[in-house]
């Protein structure tokens, strides 16, 4: 379908180029911007004959419940959306009370969350 965007945000297209030119030859892991591009290079790496994680490791970010029941299931961050919401309105109400000028940052807490995606490299000789 030419001109879709599907559930991967159309990436898929551009790991078809990136595979071609060699681009994860050298490559041991990538980190994904999020578990549904994760799970679409996955796919590709799939449809080109390379194993997840046997000749290279994939790690995604969200948690999304769809990360632990594909195959192999998905390694990724949890980033605990509930917090990051309440503190996001919390920094919208101090910016429009305050009349804060100036940029804020941020740091929230995150969980490796350990699943098959990732090869261990502990296990190796």
């Amino acid at each position: 379908m030419e001109g879709r965007i599907g559930f991967d945000f159309g990436i898929s297209h551009f790991y078809d180029y990136l595979i071609s030119q060699g681009y994860f030859d050298d490559t041991q892991a990538v980190f994904c911007i999020c578990d549904l591009a994760a799970l679409g290079l996955i796919d590709k790496f799939k449809e080109q004959g390379i194993k997840v994680p046997e000749d290279i490791s994939v790690v995604g970010f969200d948690d999304l419940t769809i990360s632990s029941i594909v195959e192999p299931a998905l390694t990724t961050i949890n980033s605990n959306t509930q917090d990051l919401a309440s503190l996001t309105f919390a920094l919208l109400s101090r910016i429009l009370t305050e009349k804060i000028k100036h940029p804020l940052r941020v740091c929230q807490e995150v969980k490796l969350i350990e699943r098959d995606s990732v090869l261990d490299l502990t296990a190796r000789k």
